[in-house]
């Protein structure tokens, strides 16, 4: 067994443990919508909550953090309003912009 799978089977063990059923087969996708949308859930009241659903919806339900409308349904599931959250999601609040990494180096790796 490799470093990795030895990781990914502790974790599910972990999981389990904790009533969350891991499925490391899911979709791997940007997260800064899913980030944004529990800024969105914050503002409501409903940030922890939404963080429950969202880890829900990535890891045991292999849902895709990446499509708008998923994240959006997310959102309707505990009772926060899947339109006002998709319209949310389709503009550019509290969107935190990145500057591009350097180019590796032998400094920086």
């Amino acid at each position: 067994m490799n470093r990795f799978e030895a990781m990914t089977q502790r974790m599910a063990q972990v999981g389990a443990q904790e009533g969350i059923a891991f499925d490391d087969n899911g979709v791997v996708a940007n997260t800064l919508n899913s980030h944004r949308l529990i800024l969105f859930g914050k503002k409501k009241g409903k940030q922890l909550e939404l963080v429950d659903r969202l880890f829900k919806y990535s890891f045991e339900e292999k849902g895709n953090v990446g499509d708008l409308e998923g994240l959006a349904k997310c959102a309707g599931d505990i009772g926060l309003d899947q339109a006002e959250a998709l319209a949310y999601l389709k503009t550019d609040e509290d969107r935190v912009r990145f500057p591009p990494l350097p180019p590796p180096s032998v400094e920086n790796g």
